[in-house]
């Protein structure tokens, strides 16, 4: 493939034998993590030949934190112009893509643990009481992002005016600010985003719906001996805080810590 062209003597996994529960099984020199430029609060950065340079986001500090949890001193990060290439047949020469792909992602691929819940949340115009059940909303104007997956939410809600669509985010909140919406439902990492990009007087992000969704995943090669480890590793970050950090420095709230609305 031209879009990725990987030193296989720096991405084979290497053997090693049992390792303890929280130590990396496999010797690696290099982690090639796969991403698909660009998308705001997940990864952005400039693209030289392959190579990302200059990346943020938070799946590049996801991508990384995971190298360091594998024991590898060099995560290269590289660019995908065909995210469906990343999910469809083919050779994968890389070890992890990441491009917020949902759980229910199918393909020829693997998929880890989830690292980021997906559920719907809830941000409130200014002065609005705080909802303490989805009833709460039923006679409120609600709103929601045009392509949003929101619509089983909305459904729990049952309002009982029709919900605005808007166009994009930015509109979106925009009707929140003014009052012309008095809760917006989008899916709570995407929210976050937008709050960071359009940053306005808002109310309070009231909780996140209560939904059988699990959330964004890594993608890894079919059979890939990584599977596991990276889902060890997922948890080790999990349990020390980092995904926490990470969600809360580039989302601007911990979703795990959102209160669940029924």
């Amino acid at each position: 493939m031209k879009y990725v062209a990987v030193a296989l003597a720096t991405t084979m996994l290497a053997a090693a034998g049992p390792g303890s529960a929280g130590a990396p099984t496999y010797g690696r020199t290099q982690l090639t993590v796969a991403l698909h430029l660009p998308d705001p609060g997940f990864q952005v950065g400039a693209v030289r030949g392959r190579d990302v340079v200059a990346a943020r986001g938070l799946e590049v500090d996801l991508a990384r934190a995971l190298g360091r949890q594998l024991g590898v001193r060099d995560v290269r990060l590289v660019h995908v112009p065909d995210r469906r290439s990343l999910t469809g047949p083919g050779v994968k020469l890389w070890d992890l893509a990441l491009s917020r792909f949902d759980a229910a992602t199918a393909g020829p691929i693997e998929t880890s643990a989830v690292y980021l819940r997906g559920e719907p949340a809830v941000l409130l115009r200014p002065g609005l009481t705080r909802p303490r059940a989805l009833a709460d909303l039923r006679l409120r104007v609600l709103c929601f992002t045009r392509g949003s997956d929101v619509r089983a939410a909305l459904d729990g809600i049952a309002p009982a005016s029709p919900p605005l669509r808007a166009a994009d985010d930015r509109e979106l909140l925009g009707l929140v600010q003014t009052g012309r919406c008095d809760a917006a439902v989008r899916e709570a990492p995407l929210l976050g985003v937008a709050l960071r990009r359009f940053p306005g007087r808002y109310g309070p992000v009231a909780g996140r719906v209560a939904m059988d969704r699990r959330g964004f995943v890594v993608a890894l090669p079919r059979g890939s001996e990584l599977v596991p480890e990276v889902d060890r590793a997922l948890s080790r970050l999990r349990a020390d805080g980092t995904l926490r950090r990470i969600a809360e420095r580039w989302l601007g709230f911990d979703l795990a810590r959102l209160r669940v609305l029924r």
